[in-house]
């Protein structure tokens, strides 16, 4: 099947925490309130193009995307994703430089 496959978070919002989603057909996201069911859910539309901007609600309190998703150097979110040529990985990491950057690598 093409199209996204999984979303592996590495000590991003599930703080000290690597895991993984699926994200190839139906998934229930279960857990207590705050847990992060939707600020995992609000990434799928990151990978489909949406910007950070878009992804983040402009109230004072919010912290931006970068700093909710990505607090610290060694933070990343991977969307592992196949296409008709094969598998793909683009990992979203926050750089030294404090920007977010995004490497993409073929085969997984």
């Amino acid at each position: 099947m093409f199209g996204l496959q999984k979303i592996y978070f590495s000590n991003s919002i599930y703080k000290n925490l690597n895991c993984w989603i699926p994200a190839d057909g139906h998934v229930n996201l279960t857990a207590g309130n705050g847990a992060g069911k939707t600020s995992t859910l609000f990434l799928i539309p990151a990978f489909y193009g949406k910007t950070h901007a878009e992804l983040v609600s402009k109230h004072r309190d919010n912290a931006d995307f970068k700093d909710y998703y990505l607090p610290y150097l060694n933070s990343y979110v991977a969307f592992h994703y196949t296409r008709d040529d094969g598998d793909r990985l683009v990992v979203m990491y926050r750089h030294t430089d404090g920007e977010v950057r995004y490497r993409f690598i073929v085969g997984c």
